[in-house]
């Protein structure tokens, strides 16, 4: 819901007034007796955590829809690695630093010699690789699992954008130096952090050889290239990672991108799949690079259902050079296209009597163009939220201990 500053408007409900119900109401059917529910629940923190608990068992059913409808002849696992019930991610470690920046503030002032910052620096590249191994350890057991059970196909919608990232390089900078960063500073240990989980993260998916793992490249409308996102910047030849685009006309407002580390994009926005409900009977229309990754893979699992004996790299070359050129996406994802679902099927069953390069061509020969639909813009929503693991208690715990430990450390040794 967009927000706007409404100042002294008779009409408007106590509750919602950083809310502009104008808007609102010409561009749905909700009438002031609806806005008017919407605004007493906002404040029911009740109803907000069960409509949270909701709006993540949402999540991963709408993605699994989507991926379910792409390859209908195969088995959907779904593995869940945040839980249901989610705190704020960072409460305790402002508290934490809050407190920490204020104590020492005053040694920050202080000139240090170049020794002690190096000692400094060295201790905070220590850090940021002890928290990168607490926030990504669950992913490592997960990926282990998947290599073990033979899994054909992972979409993965979630990840950790590099504002995400910056917030606890940051704030792990401040235990150590006690004063805030620069920005030069910020983006240089935002980017050791991210390197030291993309790292820890690329060893159990290289191991899983068998598996194509098909990452959301974000929702940031950021460049990966320049600000990258984890875990879809994984540069590997089992890795794919995909942008949201709004049907085949136009790279999606909120979607991430990147010519380096963005491999093609994917229909993502108002993309209608299922919600749970009692009778299974129930859709809604959710836009996201969320939505669009399990396009990819639900194709990308139908391809190795057409050809077993197709590798997760084999796959990748199929989809990457069967898109259909588009000039939105020209510099923006590294085939410059979008898939073409009916073509690359096409190739993948062409490959079962001849070689990848001559079914990749007669493919492109054989299949038509996605023609583009002239899409309505306006309805180029805002995306759902992208699951991070930032928000699992027990890793947020295990960060905790960690940037506590070194908090104290680091008062003893200036005692």
């Amino acid at each position: 819901m967009s927000c706007y500053c409404i100042k002294d408007r008779p009409e408007q409900p106590k509750a919602c007034k950083d809310i502009s119900f104008d808007k609102i109401y010409k561009s749905s059917t909700v009438t002031k007796a609806d806005f008017e529910w919407i605004c007493e629940k906002r404040n029911d923190k009740k109803f907000s955590a069960e409509l949270s608990k909701f709006g993540n068992f949402l999540h991963g059913t709408h993605v699994a829809h989507i991926a379910a409808r792409r390859s209908p002849k195969s088995k959907i696992m779904g593995l869940k690695l945040i839980p249901t019930e989610m705190g704020e991610a960072t409460s305790w470690m402002m508290d934490v630093f809050k407190s920490s920046y204020k104590a020492k503030r005053t040694y920050a002032t202080s000139n240090d010699d170049k020794k002690k910052n190096e000692f400094r620096e060295k201790l905070l590249k220590t850090l940021l690789g002890q928290l990168a191994k607490a926030q990504t350890t669950v992913l490592d057991d997960v990926f282990t699992y998947i290599g073990d059970q033979g899994v054909s196909v992972v979409n993965g919608s979630f990840g950790t954008p590099f504002e995400a990232i910056k917030m606890f390089s940051d704030n792990a900078f401040r235990v150590i130096f006690f004063r805030k960063p620069t920005k030069e500073e910020s983006d240089k240990y935002a980017t050791v952090y991210f390197n030291a989980q993309l790292k820890l993260l690329s060893t159990p998916i290289a191991e899983a050889k068998d598996t194509l793992f098909v990452f959301a490249a974000g929702n940031s409308s950021s460049d990966n290239d320049v600000f990258p996102t984890s875990p879809t910047n994984i540069n590997l030849p089992n890795v794919i990672s995909v942008a949201a685009s709004f049907e085949y006309d136009s790279l999606a407002s909120f979607s991430n991108y990147g010519s380096k580390t963005v491999d093609l994009a994917a229909p993502g926005v108002v993309i209608k799949a299922a919600i749970p409900s009692e009778a299974h009977d129930e859709f809604i229309e959710v836009s996201g690079t969320s939505q669009a990754s399990p396009f990819v893979a639900g194709v990308a699992a139908n391809m190795r259902a057409i050809n077993p004996r197709l590798t997760p790299a084999e796959v990748k070359k199929i989809l990457l050079e069967t898109v259909d050129q588009r000039d939105f996406l020209e510099g923006k994802v590294g085939s410059n296209g979008s898939i073409n679902e009916k073509r690359a099927n096409e190739a993948a069953e062409l490959t079962n009597k001849m070689k990848i390069s001559e079914a990749i061509s007669k493919a492109k020969k054989s299949i038509e163009k996605i023609k583009s639909k002239k899409v309505d813009q306006s309805k180029d929503q805002l995306a759902s939220y992208m699951p991070d693991l930032s928000h699992d208690p027990s890793t947020r715990e295990e960060m905790e201990r960690i940037i506590n430990s070194m908090a104290t450390q680091m008062s003893n040794r200036l005692r």
